[in-house]
């Protein structure tokens, strides 16, 4: 187990941090952790940072870099569609029965 030092505890702070902005957007790029590790966001895409590099030092040619190749292996993946509720069943109407006239 990894004791944390204050060092490591004052730079976990920072996050997320920015680091740029990506060059062919202008769409602000950021480094944080998440559920699978550290990572790159930039827009919608959420690219994962190597174990063996530092995200803390990365740069932003190497943050561009991983966004881009991101990018390029999800280019030929169909969008993940997101489950939504059911819609509610019209209300049924209420059968009606006619009174048949008495002749």
């Amino acid at each position: 187990m990894t004791q944390v030092t204050l060092e490591m505890a004052l730079s976990l702070k920072q996050l997320p941090k920015k680091i740029g902005t990506y060059p062919e957007t202008g769409e602000l790029m950021v480094v944080g952790i998440g559920r699978f590790g550290p990572y790159v966001k930039c827009g919608d895409v959420f690219a994962s940072i190597p174990k063996n590099e530092d995200m803390f030092t990365i740069s932003i040619d190497r943050a561009v870099e991983l966004v881009e190749a991101k990018k390029q292996k999800s280019a030929g993946k169909p969008k993940r569609v997101t489950a939504t509720k059911p819609k509610k069943a019209a209300a049924k109407p209420k059968a009606t029965t006619k009174k048949k006239k008495a002749e």
